[in-house]
């Protein structure tokens, strides 16, 4: 439940939406993941596209199977580079459409941090070390 907390904070409200980067995998691609908060009330289509400029030659990677649903978004794992334009093609229940702002992705830096405790090799609690006061 707090993952989903968190994805959601880190979410964009439509027309609004985030890219993030998360690095490159095994073999070199890229992985781009395009997230968004629903706030419109009934949808018809989202598409993601991704182009290699911000204005023309722009193709749809997928056209999202819920598009109502609050919380979406789209993991492209096959990213050819990290300098690709995305945005969002949404056609409402009207037949109204728009496209959004192109972006290029952010490098997501987030990292999980564990908790370190002091343990010995054997997974035994380390001694308390005493200080020696002099007189003793």
């Amino acid at each position: 439940m707090i993952l989903l907390s968190l994805f959601a904070e880190s979410q964009d409200t439509l027309p609004k939406f985030s890219v993030k980067n998360l690095g490159n995998d095994a073999q070199g691609n890229a992985r781009i993941v395009v997230g968004w908060y629903n706030n419109y009330d009934s949808l018809k289509q989202i598409g993601v596209q991704t182009s290699h400029d911000s204005l023309k030659n722009y193709r749809t990677l997928v056209s999202i199977a819920d598009p109502n649903a609050k919380f979406n978004g789209y993991a492209d794992n096959k990213a050819v580079n990290d300098h690709m334009f995305y945005r969002l093609f949404i056609v409402r229940s009207n037949g109204q459409y728009f496209f959004t702002t192109p972006q290029k992705p952010v490098l997501d830096t987030a990292k999980a941090i564990l908790p370190v405790t002091a343990v010995t090799p054997n997974n035994r609690q380390a001694p308390e070390i005493k200080k020696n006061r002099g007189g003793d």
